[in-house]
């Protein structure tokens, strides 16, 4: 019975053969082992490089280096450009005069209103010697008349006595009705126009008053006239204009200006401050959907990089162009068809002479869209394109 069934199983079973383990054989045996060894050496390493090491995934971009804030200087009147000071790229320091204005009109302005200050003062001075000279006349004239009112009663008293010796003469001055006695008529007469001669005196001295006011009025309106003058002199000081900050001046052909007629609020000269930079990339289509603000971006500046010192300046995105650089659009038409994007570029700690950047400096940019471990990026890559 076991005989059989040993005979059954042998039916399916290949015959053993007899193999000599030669050196070659022991060779190919190993070499397959270490093959597989190696497989999975590298499979092991693959692993860790994905869970463990982290990378980037970025955008390169080529652009420009610009002024955080460009300063631009206009005209404060309508004039003409006396002298140009600076020229375009020239770095300018705070205060430093760059631009001469010569206004006509101020000055002209200036000039009538001098003159009408002048013609108010000398009539303040002759109302003030008119008011001494009036004040003067109108007291004599009250003497005169006051003098006069003393003779005319004097007179009435020397005529009435005649009549009643013993009379009260105030009495009869205040009762006496004309008509009664001719002589005394004309006496009488007399005393009354002393008496309305005093009272005109008066009077005119009350209308000093009224000068008074008329005078104040006058040196209020000199006093308008003076601040008017004290305006317009500020204004012909401004006309010399200083530069508001350290800086480089970007306006192209500035030394060709003087003599030109400038209207107020024109724009004169832009300055770039030097303090703070930004870069502008320019992106291609395909890519700008993929970066977004706040992205970091490494940025190389040629300008500032040696053999020996190559350094990569951290930067971050501010804002993106919503359209695409066309032909018109000033000083990017190189970059037609590429979208804008700024970055602020931080030269916090680095210790190159900053002075030395100028305006449209060539950088080079690399945006970082993503980073993490590469099996998370590989994760992230797959979930969106299923």
């Amino acid at each position: 019975m076991d005989a059989k069934q040993n005979k059954k199983e042998n039916i399916f079973s290949l015959p053993e053969i007899e193999i000599k383990r030669t050196f070659p054989i022991r060779l190919v045996n190993k070499s397959v082992s270490a093959t597989f060894i190696i497989l999975i050496s590298f499979a092991l390493i693959a692993a860790i490089i994905l869970f463990t090491v982290k990378t980037n995934l970025t955008i390169g971009a080529e652009g420009i280096l610009s002024p955080s804030k460009i300063i631009l200087l206009r005209s404060p009147e309508s004039g003409i450009i006396n002298k140009i000071l600076v020229k375009s790229g020239d770095t300018v320091n705070v205060n430093q005069v760059l631009i001469i204005l010569d206004s006509l009109e101020l000055k002209k302005s200036l000039f009538d209103i001098q003159s009408q200050i002048a013609s108010d003062e000398n009539a303040v001075n002759q109302k003030m010697k008119n008011a001494v000279f009036d004040k003067t006349q109108n007291e004599l004239e009250l003497n005169s008349a006051e003098a006069g009112l003393i003779k005319s009663k004097a007179s009435f008293r020397d005529r009435i006595s005649s009549f009643f010796p013993k009379a009260n003469l105030d009495s009869l001055i205040n009762n006496y009705k004309s008509g009664e006695n001719i002589t005394l008529d004309y006496a009488m007469a007399d005393v009354h126009a002393a008496e309305t001669a005093i009272k005109l005196c008066r009077l005119n001295i009350n209308k000093e008053t009224l000068l008074k006011y008329a005078f104040a009025q006058l040196q209020i309106e000199l006093k308008g006239l003076l601040l008017q003058e004290r305006i317009i002199q500020e204004k012909l000081k401004q006309l010399i204009l200083k530069s508001p900050s350290t800086g480089i001046v970007l306006t192209e052909g500035i030394e060709n200006l003087p003599n030109s007629f400038v209207q107020q609020g024109a724009n004169l000269m832009a300055i770039a401050e030097t303090k703070n930079w930004d870069a502008v990339l320019f992106v291609k289509e395909d890519d700008i959907n993929r970066v977004k603000i706040n992205d970091k971006v490494k940025i190389k500046l040629t300008a500032l990089q040696s053999e020996d010192d190559y350094r990569l300046f951290d930067a971050s995105i501010i804002s993106i162009g919503a359209e695409k650089i066309n032909n018109n659009n000033g000083n990017y038409t190189n970059y037609a068809g590429l979208y804008r994007v700024t970055v602020k570029v931080n030269f916090n700690n680095d210790k190159s002479d900053l002075s030395k950047l100028k305006y449209e400096y060539k950088v080079n940019g690399e945006i970082i869209t993503d980073s993490g471990r590469i099996i998370d990026l590989l994760i992230r890559y797959f979930r969106k394109i299923i």
